[in-house]
């Protein structure tokens, strides 16, 4: 009998663990906190929920238009990280003047 329970046990284990590993793996997704300088973040397309006729619309562009999209791009990705640089700095010295006031985290509530 114990021989049975035990062999019952590990297949319901081991039969199981890997179906249960791979759900978490496709369902879950990387969050900001693993890596705090990580923002995810969707683009317009995801965020329209538009991905399919925005990638359509993309691939049908003559090549002059793709470069301008591009460079568009380009220019939104370093503005993005222009306003992250600003947001944090902005966040420095707020906490900055708290501190020389004595006001720090702990303190706040």
């Amino acid at each position: 009998m114990r021989p049975i329970l035990l062999t019952t046990f590990a297949a319901l284990l081991f039969g199981v663990t890997p179906f249960a590993s791979f759900a978490a793996s496709v369902g879950a997704r990387p969050t900001a906190t693993a890596n705090p300088s990580i923002v995810l973040v969707d683009g317009w397309w995801e965020q329209e929920h538009r991905e399919q006729p925005a990638r359509d619309g993309y691939f049908r562009l003559p090549p002059r238009r793709v470069a301008e999209y591009n460079r568009l791009q380009a220019e939104i990705n370093q503005l993005q990280r222009q306003r992250t640089e600003i947001d944090l700095r902005l966040a420095r010295a707020l906490r900055a003047q708290h501190e020389m006031l004595g006001m720090g985290d702990r303190d706040r509530r």
